[in-house]
């Protein structure tokens, strides 16, 4: 039977036909197709509201989004997803202020390489343990150096590394 407009299909037609696709992936064709029709595609603003509530929903029964592609999201991002406005608000002040202590506690100069008077892109404000195995320490003003931009990538790199 061919689908006809306005026609209502059975909830058992439907578990049917949801039982047959389980499973089913669609060819490389078929997705760049979809792809295709889905750009530049308006959400509402209700619908996004909608979507954002679901994914918070699935995160915190720690049921991965189809976006993750099967990765778990870690319970800090769903620790960060439950925070409201003002909490997000709140922490970004805190990080602001801890990153200003850093930058004028070093003087504004590289501790490792000691290149003096950074500014903008290139003063970068470290946590010395990382934020992601340490949240407790984000905020402790002893946990910060400031680093110029090519040390601070160093680092990233070699923690990296570490901490796999």
């Amino acid at each position: 039977m061919r689908f006809q407009k306005g026609h209502t299909v059975s909830e058992e037609v439907r578990a049917k036909i949801r039982k047959a696709n389980t499973g089913r992936t669609a060819s490389p064709e078929t997705k760049a197709k979809l792809s295709a029709a889905h750009k530049g595609r308006v959400v509402s603003a209700a619908t996004r509201a909608k979507l954002s509530a679901l994914g918070k929903q699935r995160c915190q029964a720690g049921i991965p989004m189809p976006s993750t592609k099967g990765r778990q999201r870690t319970l800090e991002h769903s620790q960060r997803l439950s925070l409201s406005k003002t909490d997000i608000e709140e922490g970004l002040w805190r990080l602001h202020a801890w990153r200003e202590y850093q930058f004028r506690r070093d003087n504004y100069t590289c501790r490792r390489c000691k290149k003096p008077n950074l500014s903008g892109q290139d003063c970068q404000a470290d946590h010395i343990l990382p934020r992601r195995y340490f949240p407790n320490m984000i905020y402790h003003l002893g946990n910060g150096q400031t680093l110029c931009r090519r040390c601070h990538n160093a680092k990233t790199r070699r923690e990296q590394d570490i901490w796999k």
